[in-house]
């Protein structure tokens, strides 16, 4: 398991702990239902020829659109599983575990919520794609053969 990682936001001070394996797993699940018409369509552009494996690999991940993802894909149900899912591992300076505070902290400031839940998804997942093997192999094999570089 990772060293928690302290971050300042707004001013306040957190303190974000991995999830235990297998939640962590089940969350990228869910999370990839969401975010799988984005990534496929990244990957139609590696099929056609207008984009390289390699630079969408490398890519810098875009944790905000995810988490809009999330407001825009879901109902409020799965919406509000997820939030406390990645907010399970989270604490506060001065208030503790924020998941048994959330209404009373986040009250009337959703723009700083989507600050920590960003914040979140980037301490959890930021190693996801760097631990993958190369896919232009898997992408040849497929059928698929990555763009050159210009």
């Amino acid at each position: 398991m990772r060293q928690p990682v302290e971050a300042t936001i707004d001013g306040e001070q957190y303190t974000f702990h991995q999830l235990p394996a297998k939640r962590s797993l089940k969350l990228l699940t869910r999370l990839m239902r969401i975010a799988g018409p984005t990534i496929g369509a990244a990957l139609d552009g590696v099929k056609s020829g207008r984009m390289d494996i390699k630079a969408v690999m490398e890519s810098e991940i875009d944790f905000s659109s995810i988490v809009t993802a999330l407001c825009d894909r879901l109902d409020e149900n799965e919406v509000e599983a997820i939030v406390d899912e990645l907010l399970s591992q989270v604490l506060h300076a001065g208030q503790g575990e924020i998941s048994k505070q959330f209404d009373a902290h986040f009250a009337g400031r959703l723009p700083h919520l989507f600050k920590v839940l960003t914040k979140a998804l980037k301490v959890e997942y930021s190693d996801f794609l760097a631990g993958m093997p190369d896919l232009s192999a898997i992408a040849a094999k497929a059928g698929t053969t990555p763009a050159r570089s210009i």
